[in-house]
C-alpha cells in the first residue's frame, strides 16, 4: 500500500531533528534509530524506522528516502548532493528552513482566501433560504389578497423566484469549483498544475509569480548556504514551480551559467531577479557575502508574496459583500415592492433603495482600494530605501533623484505623484 507523502511541516521537522543529531556527533544510522525510539509523533517514528531498516541494507540516506516514496523529489536530490559534498548537516538544516517557508507560504494562501470562501458559503445559504422559504411564503401571502392585488404581485414574485434560482445555481457551482480546487491542491502534482494554471489567468498572474519567486529564491538561498553549485541549484529549482514564466527564466539562467557566464551576471541577464536585487547579488558575489544577499532577497520575495496575497484579499472581501448586498437587495425589492400598491411609489422606492445599495458598494470598494494603495506605498518606500542604500554601497554616494534609481537600479512602480508622497514621508520621518 502506497504511503501518504509527508507534508511540508513533517519534512521540515524530520530534517531539523536529523540535522541536530548529526551536529551532536551521532552517526546517521544511530540518529535514525534514536528518532524511531524517542519520537513522540507516530508518523515521524514510522518514517525513522523505515529509513533505519533501509540503511541497514547498506544504502545511502538519499536512496532510503527515495525508496520510501514519501519524501519530495527536491529533498531527495538535495540530500544526495549534501552526501557527495560532505555537507549533509548544513543541507538538512537548510531543507528544514526551506520547507518551513514553504509551509508558511501555503498557510498564507490558505488563510487569506478562506474568509472570502466563508462569505461565499454564507451568501449561498442566505439565497437558498430566500428561494426555499421566504419567497414562497410571500407568494402565499399575496395570493390571499383580492385578485387585482394578486395579479399585480404575481409577475414580481415570479421574477424574484427565478432570479433566486439562477443565483443559487451560480453560487453552488462556484462553491463546488472552490471545493474541488481545494481538494486537488492537497496533492503535490495537482497543486503544482493549479499554480501553473494560475500563472496564465490575468487576475492571479501577479500573485502566482510572487508565490513562485518566494519559493524559488528560498530554495536558491538554502542551496547557496549549503555550498551547492549554481548549475545544480538551478536544475533543482526548476522542479519547484509550475509557473511557466519563472521556469523560462530559470532555464535561461541555467543556459547562461553552462555557457560560462557568472552566476550573478546570468541572474541579471535572464531577468530572474529584478535589477535592484541583481545589482545587490553581483556586489555580494564580489565581496564574498552572497549567502547574506540571497537571504535578504528571499525575505524580500516572501514579503512581496504576502503583500500581493493580502492586497488581493483586501479587494475581494468588500466586493463580495457588495455583491451580497446587491443580490439580496434585488430579491427583497422584487418581493416587497408589490406591497406598496402604487406603481409610482414602487418606482421611487426601488430607485432610492437600489441607489443606496450601489453607493454603499462603491464606498466599500473605495475603502479597500485605499488600503491597497497604502500597502503599495509602503512597499515602494521600502524599495526606494533599499535602492538608495545599494547605490551608496556601490557608488559611494546616494542617488541624486528617484529617476536615477529607476534608470540604473530598476526601481519600478514609481510615478511622480507617488514618488513625491513617499519622499515626503521619508523626510518627515527624519
Amino acid at each position: 500500500m502506497k504511503q501518504k507523502p509527508l507534508t511540508n511541516e513533517e519534512v521540515a521537522y524530520f530534517c531539523e531533528q536529523l540535522g541536530m543529531m548529526i551536529e551532536a556527533g551521532i552517526p546517521l544510522a544511530d540518529g535514525l534509530e534514536a528518532l524511531a525510539q524517542e519520537a513522540d509523533d507516530q508518523r515521524l517514528k514510522e518514517v525513522a524506522e523505515q529509513l533505519c531498516t533501509a540503511m541497514n541494507e547498506d544504502i545511502t540516506l538519499a536512496a532510503a528516502m527515495e525508496r520510501s516514496g514519501i519524501f519530495p523529489d527536491y529533498a531527495v536530490k538535495t540530500v544526495k548532493i549534501g552526501l557527495v559534498t560532505g555537507r549533509l548537516e548544513n543541507t538538512l538544516k537548510g531543507l528544514s528552513e526551506y520547507y518551513e517557508k514553504r509551509a508558511d507560504i501555503r498557510s498564507t494562501v490558505t488563510s487569506a482566501f478562506s474568509h472570502p470562501l466563508l462569505l461565499l458559503a454564507m451568501m449561498t445559504v442566505v439565497v437558498i433560504v430566500m428561494v426555499v422559504k421566504i419567497i414562497p411564503m410571500f407568494r402565499d401571502i399575496f395570493f390571499r389578497f383580492d385578485e387585482s392585488a394578486a395579479a399585480a404581485a404575481e409577475s414580481s414574485v415570479d421574477f424574484a423566484y427565478k432570479l433566486g434560482i439562477v443565483l443559487m445555481i451560480v453560487l453552488l457551482a462556484v462553491l463546488v469549483i472552490a471545493a474541488v480546487t481545494a481538494l486537488l491542491s492537497a496533492f503535490p502534482k495537482t497543486r503544482k498544475a493549479l499554480y501553473g494554471a494560475g500563472s496564465n489567468f490575468i487576475f492571479t498572474r501577479k500573485i502566482s509569480e510572487a508565490v513562485a519567486m518566494a519559493d524559488v529564491t528560498s530554495a536558491l538561498c538554502m542551496m547557496a548556504e549549503c555550498g551547492i553549485s549554481p548549475e545544480e541549484s538551478l536544475e533543482l529549482a526548476k522542479g519547484l514551480t509550475g509557473n511557466k514564466r519563472i521556469s523560462a527564466r530559470l532555464d535561461e539562467c541555467e543556459k547562461l551559467v553552462l555557457e560560462g557566464e557568472g552566476f550573478a551576471d546570468a541572474v541579471k541577464k535572464s531577468g530572474l531577479l529584478n535589477p535592484m536585487d541583481s545589482h545587490s547579488l553581483r556586489s555580494a558575489y564580489k565581496a564574498g557575502t552572497f549567502e547574506t544577499a540571497w537571504r535578504k532577497i528571499s525575505e524580500r520575495c516572501q514579503n512581496e508574496c504576502d503583500r500581493r496575497i493580502y492586497g488581493a484579499v483586501s479587494l475581494i472581501e468588500p466586493i463580495m459583500i457588495g455583491i451580497i448586498a446587491v443580490m439580496i437587495g434585488s430579491l427583497l425589492l422584487a418581493v416587497m415592492l408589490p406591497m406598496t400598491g402604487n406603481p409610482v411609489k414602487m418606482y421611487i422606492v426601488s430607485t432610492v433603495l437600489f441607489t443606496l445599495i450601489i453607493v454603499w458598494f462603491l464606498v466599500s470598494v473605495g475603502n479597500a482600494d485605499e488600503v491597497a494603495r497604502e500597502k503599495q506605498c509602503s512597499s515602494v518606500e521600502d524599495e526606494i530605501m533599499n535602492g538608495a542604500v545599494l547605490c551608496y554601497s556601490i557608488e559611494g554616494e546616494y542617488p541624486p533623484s528617484l529617476y536615477y534609481l529607476e534608470e540604473n537600479y530598476g526601481i519600478t512602480a514609481i510615478n511622480i505623484s507617488s514618488a513625491m508622497t513617499i519622499s515626503g514621508r521619508i523626510y518627515a520621518r527624519r
